[in-house]
């Protein structure tokens, strides 16, 4: 495993300060939205019908902005996402890296409490559109990753609780569900994406990862 870039954001946008490991610094929180109801769904046909708009790097993107998201909920004086690469055990007899075959988006925002679990499990959830969501974006990470799970810590009813899932491929979005207590003393949330699909991932080496992906949070030059 290893980082990517480091980011400070500045209002709402983040930018870029330095190239070792990916961190995006926020520094205010966004109100809440409403509620949400559960539903089912064909995932694979779902994902299939997923047809153009999106690149391997779609779910990554996808992966941050949830977490700067959460954040957003939770911290009013901003804090840090962390983003690590997975690579593959065989490492490339030219450069001795392994491929890229997947992600870790960790955060300290406000976790997978009940409303945002549910958000989770319904497609084109509202939950988010207030910010731009459209509550489909998650199922971009079954289309070029076999595996998305999740861990999260959350406050709710007056305590800490711990809850883990993945994301189903049948008709159930959210599968081998746990929450429990924990002795955990803060939130937050840690997805994980991984065996990338069919392609190989374009790029390997951190800088260039990051270099892709600073377009995407860095505010546009006026």
């Amino acid at each position: 495993m290893d980082g990517l870039a480091y980011f400070r954001s500045s209002g709402r946008r983040a930018v870029p300060i330095a190239c070792s490991i990916f961190h995006i610094r926020l520094e205010r929180a966004v109100n809440s939205w409403g509620k949400i109801e559960m539903s089912g769904v064909n995932i694979l046909r779902a994902v299939e019908n997923i047809r153009s708009g999106t690149t391997v790097y779609t779910p990554v993107i996808e992966l941050i902005v949830n977490a700067i998201q959460a954040i957003r909920l939770s911290k009013a004086k901003g804090s840090l996402v962390d983003v690590m690469i997975l690579r593959s055990r065989q490492t490339d007899l030219e450069d001795g890296i392994g491929e890229v075959d997947g992600f870790i988006v960790s955060d300290d925002g406000i976790g997978f409490n009940e409303q945002h679990r549910n958000s989770f499990d319904t497609i084109y959830s509202a939950l988010k559109a207030k910010d731009g969501g459209k509550g489909f974006g998650r199922f971009t990470c079954l289309k070029y990753f076999e595996n998305l799970s999740v861990q999260s810590v959350f406050f709710e009813d007056g305590r800490f609780r711990a809850r883990s899932f993945n994301m189903g491929t049948a008709t159930d979005i959210i599968v081998n569900e746990d929450v429990s207590d924990t002795e955990a003393t803060a939130t937050g949330s840690q997805v994980r994406i991984d065996g990338i699909k069919r392609t190989r991932f374009p790029d390997k080496g951190i800088d260039t990862i990051s270099r892709d992906l600073l377009p995407v949070f860095r505010p546009p030059i006026s």
